[in-house]
């Protein structure tokens, strides 16, 4: 039957006739469907889905316009079922002709149509993996940028330079875990979604996410591991900032304490009064060196080598200086007590010394005796200097006694002393000498 149509239609056209009979156009209307829709299958049927998202979008856009043609074309399939049925209903010749060429166009254009869909959704899976392929590489080589921060060996040079380097790497860790944490959960859940859709590609898709949330953990781990170990240099450098800071506090305390003596026992008590507060006001220091030994013992369970030893040295170096400088200050206190035991003494001799004196010019100044009642008073009155000159025993053993243990103590003024003790000494020998030279005037 397909046969002889064709051999009519040839001969209509070869004869050149324009107007054809109903049954005759229907026919070559119906093989020009049948040719244009064979065409559209094989555009349908391509699998090419591009190789990146633009050549994707590119294609979609082509689909769409043939898409777009294939829609169109219903009122063709239309007219041509409504030819039909126009001519199976005047009982034409070929009626059963006609109704299988319309069920074959019929089922042609139902078919182009389920491959265009077919075609759109492909198109559709490839746009959606391309575009999550942007975004995971996207992802992938911000997090590579990160890492990259992240894996910093650099620790600081001393304790400001650490902390600067801490803070803006908290900074970053804060803005890579907010802003990360975000997109990754995002590309995630694009991901969740088009497995679940049954995406073609789901193997490939699953893929991705797993390599994308293990370079997402490993940068979190970088970002762990940085921020510990600035914790801990800061935490080292930090130690040695207060090592040098105390150490420096410790030398200027050294540096304030005075060399004054004082010029007499009130200056010293003043000046021992005030070494006294100064050694109160050194209490808030120690506390400060306590704290550099607690600290450095914590350190040195966590550092070895030469790390450890620095650590060693830079507290050693603290506790000396400190010890010094409780040396100076107890030579400090020792000194100012010889001081003022100095004045003390001087003062004692000086007493003792003007008191001979006023002894013996009252013997040197006596007036002679005119009677024997007048050698009788002053007898007596000479009597009893020598009762004053014993009272003064204690006094004089005092004060020699004095003048020995300082000189026991090596004390600074030494010869000072002695001169002292031997004016004391040969003035008292000679006051006494001076008595008995007298008594024995008297009794003659």
């Amino acid at each position: 039957m397909a046969l002889v149509l064709s051999t009519m239609l040839q001969q209509q056209q070869h004869l050149g006739r324009i107007d054809k009979p109903p049954r005759l156009q229907y026919f070559f209307d119906a093989t020009e469907a049948e040719s244009w829709m064979s065409e559209q299958e094989l555009y349908m049927m391509v699998e090419d889905r591009g190789k990146d998202e633009i050549s994707a979008q590119n294609l979609m856009k082509k689909h769409a316009s043939l898409e777009q043609s294939v829609e169109d074309y219903a009122a063709t399939i239309r007219q041509l079922g409504e030819t039909a049925r126009h001519l199976t209903s005047e009982q034409h010749p070929y009626v059963d002709a006609v109704s299988l060429k319309q069920s074959q166009l019929d089922k042609l254009y139902a078919g182009l149509k389920d491959l265009a869909g077919e075609r759109r959704a492909r198109l559709d899976e490839a746009l959606q993996l391309f575009t999550l392929n942007r975004e995971v590489d996207d992802l992938e080589q911000w997090i590579a940028e990160r890492e990259l921060v992240a894996v910093s060996q650099e620790l600081g040079q001393d304790y400001d330079h650490v902390t600067l380097l801490w803070e803006r790497f908290k900074e970053f860790a804060q803005d890579t875990a907010a802003v990360g944490g975000e997109r990754v959960a995002k590309a995630n859940g694009i991901a969740d979604d088009l497995i679940h859709a049954g995406h073609s590609d789901a193997a490939l898709i699953a893929e991705w996410k797993d390599n994308l949330n293990e370079s997402w953990q490993d940068l979190l781990e970088l970002i762990d591991t940085r921020t510990q170990m600035l914790a801990a240099s800061r935490e080292l450098h930090k130690f040695f900032h207060d090592c040098k800071d105390v150490l420096g506090r410790i030398l200027e305390k050294q540096h304030g304490v005075s060399d004054e003596l004082g010029r007499d026992a009130g200056s010293v008590s003043a000046l021992q009064r005030k070494h006294n507060n100064f050694i109160q006001d050194l209490m808030t220091l120690y506390s400060q060196v306590q704290q550099i030994q607690e600290e450095s013992a914590k350190l040195q369970a966590s550092y070895a080598g030469d790390k450890a030893k620095e650590i060693t040295n830079r507290e050693h170096e603290v506790l000396a200086a400190w010890a010094n400088l409780q040396g100076v200050c107890e030579a400090r206190k020792a000194k100012l007590a010889d001081t003022g035991d100095l004045f003390k003494f001087f003062n004692m001799v000086r007493t003792l010394m003007l008191w001979m004196e006023d002894v013996v010019r009252q013997m040197n100044t006596s007036e002679k005796p005119r009677d024997v009642s007048g050698v009788e008073l002053l007898m007596n009155n000479h009597q009893s200097l020598k009762a004053e000159i014993d009272t003064r025993e204690d006094n004089f053993a005092a004060c020699v006694s004095l003048g020995r243990e300082l000189l026991a103590r090596n004390h600074y003024a030494a010869q000072d002393i002695t001169d002292r003790l031997v004016q004391l000494t040969n003035s008292r020998n000679a006051l006494l000498h001076r008595w008995e030279e007298r008594w024995e005037n008297l009794q003659l």
